[in-house]
């Protein structure tokens, strides 16, 4: 009888874990292998912040919480900056001055205020960094009446 591939079974030993052995079958091993190879290149990197590379076309968002934390990288001086948390995407987004001013004036000067309200993340080709053209992160406020019909749309699918 041969074995099919959830038969085939992988160990490795970690010591970190007191020496346990691991199991993975063949078909968990090929899943995984699948994983790795479908990802997008942001994923390779550490970043624990929203990049461009995150964003795929408009992403509509709402802001879940705004603070101001260290963004230095581990082992770096540390940088306070406003760090901006949207209740739909896995990472924040370091708040520029550009796009805090676009939510101070659509929403006002209180980040409270800002919470629980709609914004849209898209990723602007021309944003100029250090004298140079790198693109972007920028946010924009839902102006027209089908990015509104759309972020409705999206609050009638979520059960409550």
């Amino acid at each position: 009888m041969k074995p099919g591939l959830d038969a085939v079974v992988f160990g490795s030993c970690d010591d970190d874990d007191g020496g346990a052995w691991h199991h993975q079958t063949e078909l968990e091993r090929q899943q995984q292998l699948d994983r790795n190879l479908n990802m997008k290149s942001s994923e390779l990197s550490n970043s624990r912040f929203l990049k461009q590379e995150d964003i795929d076309g408009d992403v509509s968002a709402t802001i879940d919480r705004v603070v101001k934390e260290n963004v230095a990288v581990p082992g770096k001086p540390e940088t306070k900056k406003g760090v901006i948390y949207f209740a739909e995407l896995a990472k924040p987004m370091v708040l520029n001055a550009t796009n805090r001013k676009r939510l101070e004036r659509a929403y006002g000067y209180e980040t409270d205020d800002w919470l629980g309200r709609k914004v849209i993340v898209y990723v602007d080709p021309e944003v100029d960094f250090g004298g140079e053209v790198t693109g972007g992160l920028r946010l924009r406020v839902p102006k027209t009446s089908k990015e509104q019909a759309a972020l409705t749309d999206l609050e009638d699918d979520i059960p409550v």
